[in-house]
């Protein structure tokens, strides 16, 4: 994906191009920012409502936002199919350095379904997509949960003197928030969690040994919740961290 304003700074200046460009391009760039806007308000407007339902919002409540980013981008016909490297190396820079590579790339990944939909649209379609995600930002004792809201607009052009330009323009917003552990139930933050774990319990090991790693796995999370302002009685089927019984929760373990 390009810039809209790098399509704008390229166009040959002559007195020609510059009519037969210049004024279409303008009002795309104009439209492209009334777009975002709306987008802004949109994901503000959710995040707003989710921090003042609290516990019986059905998304992950907030404290604040700690990123914001809007962009104006374009797609042509040379445009790689697959944009997840290009999406990851945009989102690299809204998290930590020390944030696992996977959570990163699973958020590029759902972000680039949607733009595949977006982008495989009809001549002259104009189209809305929104993400939402949680996972960790961070790592150790400096990580903290966070959610992530994209939201999409996209416009496949028909001006004949754009397209040899350009095949679609596109408002892209996100925003990373801070998610309000203090308000979670730890199921709802091991769910999180387990997204940091790059492997499961080996298959070699023995029942005695998974019994040990889903164990610690637990007490991990257990720790880590607590630390960032968890509190286990916000969960009355948390008693799963004071059973023995190990069958009882194997299946939601292998984080």
């Amino acid at each position: 994906m390009g810039v809209i304003r790098d399509i704008v700074d390229k166009v040959d200046q002559s007195e020609e191009e510059k009519k037969k460009l210049g004024e279409t391009l303008d009002l795309l760039v104009s439209l492209a920012e009334s777009k975002a806007e709306h987008c802004q308000n949109t994901i503000e407007n959710d995040l707003k409502s989710g921090r003042v339902a609290g516990n019986d919002t059905l998304y992950f409540p907030i404290t604040h936002i700690a990123d914001k980013r809007v962009q104006y981008r374009c797609t042509t016909t040379d445009t790689p199919g697959d944009l997840v490297s290009t999406i990851s190396d945009s989102i690299v820079g809204m998290f930590d350095d020390h944030t696992p590579k996977n959570i990163i790339n699973g958020i590029a990944k759902t972000a680039n379904e949607f733009l595949q939909v977006l982008l495989g649209a009809g001549e002259g379609t104009e189209q809305y997509a929104q993400v939402y995600t949680t996972g960790i930002d961070g790592s150790g004792m400096a990580m903290s949960l966070v959610r992530t809201d994209f939201m999409f607009w996209c416009r496949k052009i028909t001006a004949s003197s754009l397209k040899e330009k350009m095949d679609s323009a596109l408002s892209c917003v996100a925003y990373k928030s801070v998610i309000d552990v203090s308000k979670l139930k730890f199921d709802d933050f091991r769910n999180v969690y387990s997204k940091v774990v790059d492997k499961g319990i080996p298959d070699e090991a023995s029942q005695e040994e998974r019994k040990k790693i889903i164990m610690q796995c637990i007490q991990d999370a257990k720790d880590i919740f607590e630390m960032l302002g968890g509190k286990l009685e916000n969960d009355t089927k948390s008693n799963l961290l004071q059973s023995n019984s190990v069958s009882q929760i194997e299946l939601g373990v292998i984080i």
